[in-house]
């Protein structure tokens, strides 16, 4: 309820002109999705500002919207409001969702809205996404398949320059860091498409910049290191530092296979301390990836062992400062003085006390 974030000016929202009527329900759909009180907070409060913009093109009810007209709005508001027009987008997902204005964007055809919607249900039900997380890479899905189709391409023929006009695209119409959020969320809508097939592995866009390095796991965890990794680069990750990190986990306990059975607390600080000669920065690093590793076998395994990071070393190590005490200070500047009177006969003598120091 917009009393709740607004317990005294609510009444001026409700009395806008134009988005007054369905300023309550935008802040509930806004929990529903799962924006947090700071985020309804500064949508809602662009709302006045957005209805003036809307009114002066000529929008006198919530009917006569449209995406053009809205995205104007919010290219508008860019100028002024660089981090906080994207509510204008958000509140035309609202409007479409409740079937208050038509989306004008629905003109891709039947197949990329069915992908978008199932890799909506891959993120939603497999990765665990937020509400809100799912409903912004579903729209950059939706966006990417519909600029695949403006230029008559089908997926499987799908080349790196279709990717990167995308990207020249998306570029004009969002700034530098919700354009990297953006194509964050293409990676991971190839990788999922290449996972059975319906977009290229080879050779194409999907694949650039995939690890040559494939691991080899031999221990009686072999099969779950495996998993893990597959799993890993099909969500799209690179995956080459924690997969080499895996291996060698999966080399000590094959090693190691008369002393110790399975991955246990004994068998996990024996791997850590074969990584003693590095930094204790790497060695957190590797042991957080090994952790991780324990923490997927632990979904399906809840009796398996999970180091506790708590005693990982630090990332950096701290230099602990000496504080000099008075005596040793004045030992100091004993030395300092006994040293010039021992000064070599060759060196000038008249240096002034600054030119020394």
């Amino acid at each position: 309820m917009l009393r709740s974030v607004f317990p005294r000016a609510h009444r001026k929202y409700f009395s806008l002109p134009l988005l007054g009527p369905i300023t309550d329900g935008f802040d509930d759909w806004l929990t529903a999705c799962g924006f947090a009180q700071g985020s309804r907070t500064l949508a809602i409060h662009l709302l006045p500002i957005a209805d003036k913009q809307l009114r002066r093109r000529g929008v006198d009810e919530v009917a006569k919207l449209n995406h053009a007209v809205l995205d104007d709005c919010c290219k508008a508001l860019k100028k002024r409001y660089p981090c906080r027009a994207g509510t204008i987008h958000t509140l035309e997902r609202y409007l479409v969702a409740n079937g208050l204005i038509v989306d004008g964007r629905q003109a891709a055809a039947t197949q990329p809205t069915s992908l978008s919607g199932e890799y909506a249900g891959h993120l939603r039900e497999v990765r665990g996404f937020a509400t809100s997380t799912v409903s912004s890479h579903r729209r950059t899905a939706q966006c990417f398949l519909q600029h695949l189709a403006a230029a008559g391409t089908a997926l499987r023929r799908m080349r790196p320059c279709h990717v990167e006009s995308y990207v020249a695209q998306a570029g004009k119409r969002l700034s530098r860091a919700s354009l990297q959020h953006d194509i964050a969320a293409l990676r991971g809508f190839l990788r999922f498409l290449a996972t059975d097939g319906r977009a290229p592995r080879k050779g194409g866009a999907v694949m650039k910049g995939t690890s040559a390095f494939t691991p080899v796991f031999s221990s009686r965890l072999a099969p779950a290191f495996a998993r893990y990794v597959d799993l890993k680069r099909a969500l799209g990750r690179r995956f080459d530092l924690p997969a080499r990190t895996l291996q060698s986990l999966d080399r000590f306990l094959c090693e190691q296979s008369a002393k110790y059975s399975d991955l246990n607390a004994a068998a996990f600080q024996a791997w850590c301390h074969t990584h003693e000669h590095v930094t204790s920065g790497v060695r957190r690093v590797r042991m957080l990836e090994a952790r991780s590793f324990c923490l997927y076998r632990h979904r399906t395994e809840p009796q398996c062992f999970v180091p506790d990071s708590s005693f990982f070393p630090p990332y950096h190590q701290r230099l602990k400062p000496y504080i000099f005490s008075a005596a040793e200070v004045g030992k100091l500047l004993s030395a300092a003085a006994h040293a010039r009177r021992l000064r070599p006969p060759g060196i000038d003598s008249a240096y002034s006390r600054d030119e020394v120091l």
